[in-house]
């Protein structure tokens, strides 16, 4: 639109369809930025994985490497694991399950818009209450870091020998899903939790028995719904699935966004790093443990 008057100030004119086009794009812009840029991006982001998750299928599977190579670097071998299969097989299927792939992104499709939908749509100002790039940090995690702890926790449980023995390998993206997952229920959480301190008077009659009966609603509700997903991962055992994988997955994002948010709303220094110290614990930890096996 600037362009478009710096023109008519100098007397010249754009041709027509350079006009049409820079007026479109400007219209687009304002409409994102009527929507929310970040809305936007996370939607884009929605589309965009199922996408690369297809391609990266392809390429691994499409003749360009040898068996052994991917054997060694996208499929994580419980028995022999390498830095970069811990990192790849949670992005790498089985191709020969075909529905492998596509039952892992109609869930991560599912479980991703209720995050998008709670935290930009049901949350009230979503960084009035949670701290500004929370969600950012938080899917950053998710994606290139989460899927070392997650391969890490696997390996842990295959070495103790909680796996059947014909459960010697892993791939899928279902680790990284259960992270969404987890996500979902700390906002549901926090959810709630908004709703209880806000509606709640505590200067009234009762105003405090009131408040503890629901926070005691809460917690229920709350473990309620840790428990079902717990019993719903319990019945991967004795599959080819790794249920510690998808536990590990589920853990990490309800526990690991809590203390994010924690470490972005602090403002000294020693609060700042203590949390650093102990988001980074948690996650070598869970990467490196069977090391000690």
């Amino acid at each position: 639109m600037n362009a478009l008057y710096l023109f008519a100030a100098g007397g010249d004119r754009l041709p027509a369809a350079e006009g049409r086009y820079l007026m479109g794009l400007y219209d687009i812009l304002r409409e994102l930025r009527t929507f929310g840029l970040k809305k936007t991006l996370f939607l884009l982001l929605l589309v965009l994985v199922p996408v690369a998750l297809y391609l990266f299928q392809s390429e691994v599977f499409g003749g360009n490497f040898t068996a052994d190579f991917i054997l060694r670097n996208f499929v994580l071998q419980y028995s022999d694991p390498t830095v970069l299969s811990m990192f790849f097989a949670n992005y790498t299927h089985n191709p020969t399950v075909p529905d492998h792939i596509f039952v892992n992104i109609v869930s991560f499709l599912v479980f991703g818009f209720l995050v998008w939908f709670l935290y930009y749509h049901i949350i009230p100002v979503p960084e009035s209450f949670l701290p500004e790039n929370f969600l950012t940090i938080n899917l950053a995690l998710i994606f290139f870091v989460f899927p070392f702890a997650i391969s890490g926790v696997a390996i842990f449980f295959y070495r103790l020998g909680s796996l059947p023995a014909y459960v010697m390998f892993g791939v899928g993206f279902s680790g990284i899903v259960w992270a969404f997952t987890g996500l979902l229920l700390f906002l549901l959480f926090f959810i709630l939790m908004i709703e209880l301190f806000a509606a709640n008077d505590l200067s009234g009659p009762g105003g405090l028995q009131e408040l503890r009966m629901k926070i005691a609603v809460v917690l229920f509700s709350v473990s309620v719904g840790v428990m079902s997903l717990f019993f719903l991962i319990l019945a991967d055992v004795g599959t080819e699935s790794n249920p510690f994988a998808h536990f590990a997955g589920f853990a990490l994002g309800f526990i690991i966004p809590g203390l994010v948010a924690l470490f972005l709303d602090s403002e000294k220094l020693l609060q700042r790093t203590s949390y650093i110290i102990v988001i980074s614990a948690v996650l070598v930890l869970a990467s490196v443990a069977w090391l000690f096996l």
